[in-house]
């Protein structure tokens, strides 16, 4: 199928991006040139920042519990809700880079970009992390 150029009205091969004659750019044949795996690439990616950002939010809570755990005499009910808080935060974190290392992955190995490449780091990241923490807590 053969397109037109829509500046210069000169005939396109199926697969030009720019004109031969005029140079512009054909949008019909940039649109057809999609990077496979982009959406699954963007998607691993986003989950890998939330994934890191919900374990570094209960880093504070995790501080006071460490405190708690080296003078356990008294726990007051703030103590007790910061622990759930932490166990809520951590195991969130957990399960969004459990879903979004696989996601990055996946987009790596259709296409290796610096979307891939960050998602795969922040969902591993975000998974060692939180089983760090979650040991840490079930030790003690």
């Amino acid at each position: 199928m053969n397109n037109f150029c829509s500046n210069c009205g000169n005939k396109l091969e199926q697969n030009e991006i720019f004109c031969h004659n005029c140079g512009k750019q054909n949008n019909l044949n940039v649109q057809n040139n999609k990077i496979p795996g982009n959406g699954v690439s963007i998607a691993g990616m986003i989950l890998g920042i939330i994934a890191l950002s919900w374990y570094l939010i209960s880093i504070n809570v995790f501080i006071d519990f460490i405190k708690f755990i080296y003078n356990p005499s008294h726990m007051s009910f703030n103590q007790f809700m910061g622990f759930l808080y932490i166990m809520v935060y951590t195991t969130t974190s957990l399960v969004i880079s459990l879903v979004g290392l696989p996601l990055s992955i996946v987009g790596c190995v259709k296409h290796k970009s610096a979307k891939n490449i960050t998602g795969i780091i922040l969902n591993s990241l975000a998974l060692i992390a939180s089983i760090a923490i979650t040991i840490i807590i079930q030790s003690h």
